[in-house]
């Protein structure tokens, strides 16, 4: 799969740029609003990665934003989120909220949902990222490379 020509490889760069910043404020401050934002901000920032890759071809995608750094993303965050589930344990059932709610419409304001929005971003980041890469450029270079 091959790159485009050097007008959309820009136009490219910098759309992707304002999806990504833009998906990870709505994975970090998502959690004020009435939806928390993880899966929402995640879905950019890969869409953002999909953009590039598109517009610049197979081998960015190889040498950039490989699969298993994606595969190695999504474990990370499935180990967050079943920590930050099991660390609510502590004060009864599975998810419970330990921490301090804060002051209204502040970041930290919803205990351990940010954290959990944080994660649930991470996790639909890499995995769109890492699926939909697969269905486009015909899936790993090599056996193993998960």
């Amino acid at each position: 799969m091959q790159g485009m020509d050097l007008i959309v490889r820009t136009v490219a760069r910098m759309a992707a740029g304002f999806f990504a910043a833009f998906g990870m404020y709505l994975a970090l401050y998502g959690h004020l609003g009435p939806a928390a934002g993880g899966l929402a901000g995640g879905a950019l920032v890969a869409a953002s990665l999909l953009l590039v890759l598109v517009a610049f071809g197979r081998s960015w995608a190889e040498d950039t934003a490989p699969v298993r750094t994606a595969a190695r993303l999504q474990c990370v965050a499935a180990v967050h989120l079943l920590v930050v589930g099991l660390a609510g344990l502590g004060g009864g059932y599975f998810l419970y909220n330990l921490l301090d709610k804060g002051r209204q419409f502040h970041v930290m304001s919803s205990g351990t949902v940010f954290y959990l929005g944080v994660g649930v971003a991470i996790l639909t980041a890499a995995g769109l990222y890492a699926g939909v890469r697969a269905l486009v450029t015909g899936g790993p270079e090599e056996e193993g490379e998960l």
